[in-house]
């Protein structure tokens, strides 16, 4: 799901450097927020997830930090 090469271009941007487990890392994030994208339109009857999904998501994942 991760583009890789976008990913260390970005850092690289940024003046960083990135682990080889950071793209890992990010593909289990991306899961998880797809995931529950996806649980927030099944509640909502809905076959589409919308950026309101996938924000509701983000905002689960800071509450349990």
């Amino acid at each position: 799901m991760i583009q890789k090469s976008a990913v260390k271009k970005y850092v690289k941007a940024k003046e960083f450097r990135s682990s080889p487990d950071v793209i890992e890392a990010l593909q289990r994030v991306v899961s998880i927020v797809l995931d529950s994208a996806i649980e927030n339109a099944k509640r909502d009857k809905r076959k589409t997830i919308q950026a309101d999904d996938v924000f509701m998501a983000e905002k689960l994942i800071q509450k349990n930090d």
